[in-house]
């Protein structure tokens, strides 16, 4: 059975939510509990290298752009080979676990088709393909906003290597420069300014705020939140 990322945030919670609380106080207040036993210490060659590289390509424009997989800074991308387990069961990729949430109530058997996909693009067409069976609360009530969050912290929670290069990522602006994602990414043309909502971007900047919380290192240092 899929799981369902909703029911992270309750099971080990530190606290009890009200109305007035939003999902960054209960995020953050579950940074650790959402890793759980599942965090796997991973160090990557190639991802620290991209760290080092960080410090240098961003210390221009304070920007940090991303997509595609020939490109620097890769591991910001759902689709970069990392695998998240949730509740013991594995996901090839972070947009496995993306995707597949948006039919875990109305239709688990293609949150389980999506789950075994054998490639991130794969998952997204048949989230595509089945489009009409999504939840209907999805994008009407920001539910895809939220469980994006969700499923950024736990791939950078069960990565110690992915953590770090995003905290040392420091206050500089993450852009995912889609070139026709208007709403999750830039929708960045060649020769223009970007003229999208870059919420996938804006979502990691926050869960690096959310991890530095976390860390103790503190609230409100520069980075832009959604």
């Amino acid at each position: 059975m899929p799981t369902r990322i909703s029911s992270w945030l309750k099971k080990g919670s530190k606290r009890s939510t009200s109305d007035s609380e939003s999902s960054d106080d209960v995020l953050a207040a579950n940074v650790g509990s959402i890793a759980g036993d599942n965090e796997l210490l991973y160090a990557s060659p190639a991802v620290m290298e991209s760290v080092k590289h960080s410090k240098t390509s961003a210390n221009g424009n304070n920007r940090i752009e991303f997509y595609s997989k020939d490109l620097p800074f890769f591991w910001l991308n759902n689709a970069s080979p990392h695998p998240v387990v949730v509740d013991g069961i594995r996901y090839p990729t972070a947009e496995h676990l993306f995707q597949a949430q948006k039919f875990i109530d109305s239709r688990p058997d293609i949150s389980t088709k999506i789950r075994k996909a054998s490639n991130p693009v794969e998952a997204i067409h048949i989230a595509r393909t089945f489009a009409k069976e999504v939840r209907p609360d999805w994008i009407r009530d920001g539910v895809n906003v939220t469980t994006m969050r969700m499923v950024l912290l736990t791939k950078f929670m069960q990565y110690s290597d992915l953590r770090l290069a995003l905290l040392e990522t420091g206050d500089a602006e993450i852009v995912h420069a889609s070139p026709n994602d208007a709403f999750w990414g830039s929708a960045a043309m060649p020769d223009s300014i970007g003229r999208g909502r870059n919420v996938l971007g804006r979502t990691i900047m926050q869960t690096r705020e959310l991890m530095r919380v976390a860390a103790g290192v503190g609230a409100n240092s520069g980075t832009q939140t959604v």
